[in-house]
């Protein structure tokens, strides 16, 4: 005979922000029970403490909180397998945690500030000057809580996506016309290429 009642596992799904902060269940489950040599229907209502940083795939065990034991034998355990919603603006990788931030041609040209939200709200973040298309900034201890290790934690990476206008006004064209006049004059310009392209034409043609 059984020197336990049996182990219960049971998915429960968690969305992206319950995940990372933590939080409370309820679970519910049913199953059936020999009594007298009668199958007996049990129900059973568990509170389970979620821990901040769990991830999809992670399982928590519930200690003697499955089935009943037999003839007043320990209860078997609960096993949670954790299933995480994705979430439209955050996206995880461990305990880092991934945002993009649009920033427009002139923030990116010469820096500027943007509102990043964050696992603990909003905050500033200076864009600095030159910022290449699909730069990325790290807000270091900004990510999910390791659920092992209550003071470690991940960073925020921010990927700054350049948002470039569909329209300029007059005065906007004409000062792009005199930026590329400059451009031109400098050294090491879009146009002045550090390599031919009839060099690298010749190369594709000979493959």
């Amino acid at each position: 005979s059984r020197r336990t009642g049996n182990d219960v596992n049971i998915n429960v799904q968690l969305s992206f922000l319950e995940a990372v902060n933590g939080c409370k269940k309820e679970i519910r489950y049913e199953y059936v029970s020999r009594q007298d040599k009668k199958s007996v229907r049990q129900v059973k209502n568990v509170k389970v403490d979620i821990p901040a940083g769990v991830d999809n795939g992670m399982t928590i065990r519930v200690p003697e909180q499955g089935e009943d034991g037999p003839n007043g034998k320990p209860n078997g355990d609960l096993y949670v397998s954790i299933v995480v919603q994705s979430d439209s603006y955050f996206r995880r990788e461990g305990l880092n945690i991934y945002v993009d931030i649009p920033i427009t041609l002139s923030q990116a040209l010469l820096g500027g500030t943007v509102e990043v939200l964050t696992l603990d709200g909003l905050v500033d973040m200076k864009v600095p000057a030159y910022s290449q298309p699909d730069s990325r900034l790290v807000m270091k201890g900004k990510g999910v809580k390791d659920p092992n290790n209550a003071r470690s934690r991940g960073n925020l990476i921010v990927n700054l996506k350049l948002k470039m206008p569909t329209t300029l006004s007059d005065k906007q064209q004409q000062l792009i016309k005199e930026f590329e006049e400059e451009e031109k004059k400098q050294k090491g310009s879009v146009n002045s290429r550090p390599f031919s392209l009839e060099q690298a034409w010749k190369r594709l043609k000979d493959f």
